[in-house]
């Protein structure tokens, strides 16, 4: 859906549908006529306003209390949460209420990707911690269901390239110490900024540092996203496009550069495949960057 958007968008020099809304983004250096197209809005907004009319019926209230993230804070505790026998507040209706914001979180808002999949894992083993964490969800998202995501084009596209921003939250799961990685593809270019896909992964491996989860997110992103990404818009535009990947791990980029890592002995054994791809690309050069 965002990539036949930002197609038409392209071709046609103006929005995609009068359905969306439309901006002019205002900038000193920015053509009066660039154009800010908000995602598909209208069923995002839908399925976040069906999660919070549903949570707000189970629970009795979905608004936070004292900020705009509010909502209990759910306990991270160590090890995997013990399913009760008795029904919680939102249990009849978790099921619903994730898949709907999944939906709409893939298509609209990238940020809820995190939030929403850890808690599709529960969904068998539902308790009280799952309550208060979906609970916090649903409190974000009725704070902020007005805020469309939105990418804008201002200048030809043939000064477009992709960006491949990738991370990792290292151990973030708590029941077996497995990383999470973030990987998000935008198109990119002089007074644009378009997003096109974001998703979130559980890595199969575990990694002991934040270099090996990194290494591994890299490799996913580039791998899954970013080279299939090249050959959709190799086709669209008529041209090779550019791929930049960006890392913000200083011990991750210097490995990638050199295609080794002295200090992580072990990691050239268990991440040799994920070191040696993202090197041999970074060498190629363009048009890997």
């Amino acid at each position: 859906m965002v990539a036949n958007t930002f197609v038409t968008l392209i071709r046609n020099k103006r929005c995609w549908a009068c359905t969306h809304e439309m901006h002019l983004y205002m900038a000193d250096n920015v053509a009066q006529h660039a154009k800010t197209v908000s995602m598909p809005k209208s069923k995002a907004q839908d399925s976040g306003n069906t999660c919070c009319r549903r949570a707000q019926a189970c629970s009795g209230s979905c608004r936070p209390e004292g900020g705009t993230d509010g909502g209990p804070r759910a306990r991270r505790g160590a090890g995997p949460t013990e399913a009760r026998s008795e029904d919680t507040g939102m249990h009849r209706n978790a099921t619903s209420i994730i898949m709907t914001t999944m939906h709409a979180a893939s298509l609209a808002r990238f940020a809820l990707l995190r939030c929403v999949s850890s808690l599709g894992t529960y969904l068998t083993r539902w308790g009280e911690e799952q309550d208060a964490m979906l609970f916090r969800m649903i409190s974000y998202m009725y704070c902020t269901i007005g805020l469309p995501m939105a990418g804008f084009i201002g200048y030809d596209p043939d000064l477009l390239e992709l960006s491949l921003f990738t991370d990792a939250d290292v151990a973030g799961d708590r029941r077996d110490a497995k990383s999470t990685s973030g990987i998000f593809l935008a198109r990119t270019g002089p007074h644009s900024f378009f997003p096109l896909e974001a998703c979130r992964t559980k890595q199969t491996c575990c990694s002991s540092s934040t270099v090996e989860a990194e290494i591994v997110a890299a490799h996913e992103g580039t791998k899954s996203e970013g080279i299939p990404a090249m050959d959709l818009w190799a086709t669209i535009l008529g041209r090779e496009p550019t791929l930049t990947a960006f890392e913000d791990s200083q011990a991750t980029l210097r490995i990638v550069k050199s295609g080794k890592c002295p200090k992580l002995r072990h990691a050239q054994r268990v991440h040799d495949a994920s070191i040696t791809l993202l090197s041999d690309l970074r060498r190629k050069g363009p048009p890997f960057i």
